[in-house]
């Protein structure tokens, strides 16, 4: 026995269908129903892919924070010795 095959009808508005195919040509897709195959099949990957890249920007964003503030930090230490200095 073949499996049962559905059919799903949707109403989309001009910005929906253009996004539809916005998303077909970024993913190489030909039908919109190719293209919700797609997505479906590779949501976990997608999410997983997405969790991974949002660490990473999120380590990054960190460690840039920290960076700028240890040169701030630099930059007021410099400016308090070149007022001592100035006062000798």
């Amino acid at each position: 026995m073949e499996p049962k095959k559905s059919t799903l009808t949707l109403r989309l508005d001009e910005e929906t269908t253009a996004l539809i195919e916005q998303l077909k040509q970024k993913t190489g897709r030909t039908t919109a129903s190719d293209l919700v195959r797609y997505l479906i099949h590779n949501w976990d990957r997608m999410q997983t892919s997405y969790t991974e890249a949002l660490k990473i920007h999120t380590e990054e964003a960190r460690k840039l924070a920290e960076m700028q503030q240890a040169f701030t930090r630099y930059v007021e230490a410099y400016e308090r010795m070149k007022s001592i200095c100035l006062r000798e």
